[in-house]
């Protein structure tokens, strides 16, 4: 524009794009970061995906539940904030369902195989 116009230019970067690239590099960087967060989608993606274990979620959770975030479509590191604010929330809630499908007779073999996965993962004490 300056060769063009003979006009100076001043750039602005977006914080919340930044924010992401920054992210972005450091789960380059750092491999854990990414497992850290796919495991962290896996746990929203389980409830999001069945309106019946959400509801079980909040029955469990006696109205303290917070809802997992849709997939983000912009501000990567904001999305990430949610999903880790509802996880962090929403956890004993959802030890408690995992435990429950696992003893349920009539839950399907795939569900309780999920659910003892998630028991393992995400047990008290545990960095996933």
């Amino acid at each position: 524009m300056h060769d063009h116009w003979n006009k100076s230019l001043l750039t602005v970067w977006c914080i919340c794009h930044r924010s992401d690239l920054a992210m972005e590099d450091m789960e380059n960087e750092v491999p854990e970061l990414t497992g850290w967060r796919t495991n962290l989608v896996g746990l929203a993606t389980y409830f999001r995906t069945s309106k019946c274990k959400t509801k079980a979620l909040a029955a469990v959770g006696n109205g303290k539940v917070v809802a997992f975030p849709a997939h983000h479509e912009v501000r990567f590191a904001e999305h990430l904030y949610n999903l880790i604010a509802a996880v962090l929330t929403n956890l004993a809630a959802c030890r408690i369902l995992f435990m429950a499908s696992v003893e349920n007779s009539e839950a399907t073999c795939d569900d309780k195989a999920k659910c003892r996965g998630f028991l393992k993962l995400w047990r008290e004490g545990s960095q996933p």
